[in-house]
């Protein structure tokens, strides 16, 4: 009996330090991965959640492999990339298919700390790295270059301090889109190549949970990934650091992670002591298992309360407008000057085939937000069923 006690007394105390070490607070993990699976700070799965409200009306994929195996025979006019990591630094095989689908009509869009020299000598620019912000505020401020999407008080990209601009580009070329840092340094920029064009951009932070979540971001993600809206739209989820070491195997995964780590030393401990004290073991009962619980409609419940909470219902309704003039200017090639011009109903009208009263009828919706400070639920809602019947009569 004193020996049954005491392994009861060794299993106990195991049962209590694993509990323990799974309730103690844990640390966040603050490593990059830009990967759509993540929900760490530095993960990118908020911004892939959102894909479907920033292009609405584009078919959304996902790329889990080499650029060399897109098939380059097809129209690429209507596709837009996106890569999202700390380093872009492909082979010469994969960068020479890429630039034959810009080429082709593509949009590129690279949100990278790094590029390659092989990238950086064929669109003809350079980047560099400025410590002024080092031992500042643990921020750097971002804007836009176009007075439409440009914001007075800019955009703050947290935890990061070094600023990481394009030094060197032809300037007959290459369209500044944003700017970075106090001294306005610019961060992003749009390169024509063929019939596509490259739109690079220098702070992949801004694109992650933790980002996206603080203060005014996702309206800066909203603006920045607008550029690049298409009917075709490819997410990347191949070229993200890390991914060959994930390759070894699940063992090498576990050692890197602490708590995973301990987790399975405390396992492999509590086997051999189960098959040491209980080599006549009784049936124990067996414990009901919950299924696992669906957080889709959780974290979409959140992102509806960061909205529900602010009740800037005016704020939303002059974001939506934006998006639809965006979407007139990709889709109908419509000049802003036609868009803002008194005749901006009949020539939408004549260029889309949507009803002409409803056109009216949301911009003097608009402009009424304009002049108003305030905007209730009803008109927002009016408004965006305006919207609806506006994508639905088109041609």
């Amino acid at each position: 009996m004193r020996i049954n006690r005491t392994y009861i007394i060794l299993t106990l105390l195991f049962m209590a330090l694993v509990v323990f070490e799974y309730f103690s607070p844990k640390e966040p993990d603050w490593t990059p991965s830009f990967s759509k699976e993540d929900k760490i700070p530095f993960g990118d799965y908020v911004v892939y959640q959102l894909l479907p409200d920033i292009f609405p009306k584009s078919n959304i994929k996902i790329n889990t492999g080499s650029i060399y195996n897109f098939k380059t025979n097809n129209s690429f006019e209507n596709t837009s990339l996106i890569f999202n990591t700390d380093k872009f630094d492909v082979k010469k095989v994969n960068l020479d298919r890429l630039l034959e689908i810009a080429a082709k009509g593509a949009k590129i869009f690279i949100s990278a700390s790094d590029f390659s020299n092989e990238l950086s000598d064929t669109l003809k620019f350079k980047t560099a790295v400025s410590f002024d912000a080092l031992f500042g505020e643990d921020s750097l401020p971002v804007n836009f270059v176009h007075p439409k999407l440009k914001v007075k008080s800019g955009y703050f990209i947290g935890k990061q301090r070094l600023e990481q601009f394009f030094s060197n580009f032809d300037t007959s070329k290459v369209v500044v889109l944003g700017t970075i840092g106090s001294n306005n340094e610019v961060n992003f920029i749009k390169i024509p190549y063929g019939k596509g064009a490259f739109y690079l951009h220098t702070l992949p932070l801004a694109f992650t949970n933790y980002n996206i979540l603080l203060r005014n971001n996702a309206e800066y993600v909203f603006k920045t990934l607008s550029y690049v809206s298409n009917r075709n739209v490819i997410w990347d989820e191949n070229y993200k650091p890390g991914k060959k070491s994930s390759a070894q195997g699940p063992l090498s995964y576990i050692s890197k992670n602490k708590a995973l780590r301990h987790a399975y030393q405390l396992v492999l401990l509590i086997a051999v002591l189960y098959f040491l004290v209980n080599a006549k073991r009784k049936q124990r009962a067996i414990p009901v298992i919950e299924l696992p619980k669906n957080s889709s409609l959780e974290f979409a419940g959140t992102l509806a309360n960061l909205y529900l909470n602010n009740t800037n219902h005016r704020d939303i309704l002059l974001k939506r407008y934006l998006f639809w003039t965006d979407f007139l200017r990709e889709k109908y090639y419509l000049s802003t000057e036609s868009i803002e011009s008194k005749d901006a109903a009949d020539i939408i009208s004549q260029k889309t085939g949507a009803e002409i009263s409803c056109i009216k009828e949301i911009i003097r919706r608009y402009k009424l937000a304009l002049n108003n400070k305030y905007i209730s639920a009803e008109k927002l809602i009016k408004f965006n069923k305006l919207l609806e019947k506006f994508y639905l009569s088109r041609i």
